[in-house]
């Protein structure tokens, strides 16, 4: 309502760059209040990517809680044991992508992973099973 709200004071605005838990339901709002904004949100989850596949916001700044860690203890492990790290690792750069209705080839309710079976390839590498 205060998003709808907003946009109907000001008629300038034409773009939403917001938190994904503000979107649950606006683009059913926009649309009962006759409004059209692109929709830009962070991070990815369920709901998020669907409103994406349907085309109803733009995209999303993804990120993946699970690939995350694996990566940082990856970084971690790689660098106690003298490996390099990427010039992004080194930075502390976890993965992330912005994703937009093309990229929505997954089930939206699985969420998005930035590289499939990264576990599997985590523990084959490290010689954990």
């Amino acid at each position: 309502t205060k998003i709808v709200s907003e946009l109907q004071a000001d008629p300038d605005i034409n773009q939403i760059l917001g938190i994904s838990d503000f979107t649950a339901g606006l683009p059913a709002a926009l649309e009962t209040a006759g409004l059209s904004v692109g929709t830009f949100v962070y991070p990815g989850e369920p709901q998020t990517y669907e409103y994406i596949k349907n085309g109803e916001i733009e995209g999303t700044f993804a990120t993946a809680l699970a690939s995350e860690f694996y990566t940082a203890m990856d970084m971690v492990l790689r660098s106690s044991q003298g490996m390099e790290l990427t010039k992004g690792e080194q930075n502390g750069i976890l993965p992330a992508e912005i994703l937009t209705q093309k990229d929505i080839t997954f089930d939206p309710k699985l969420g998005w992973e930035p590289e499939p079976n990264f576990v599997e390839t985590f523990e084959k590498f490290w010689h954990v099973k």
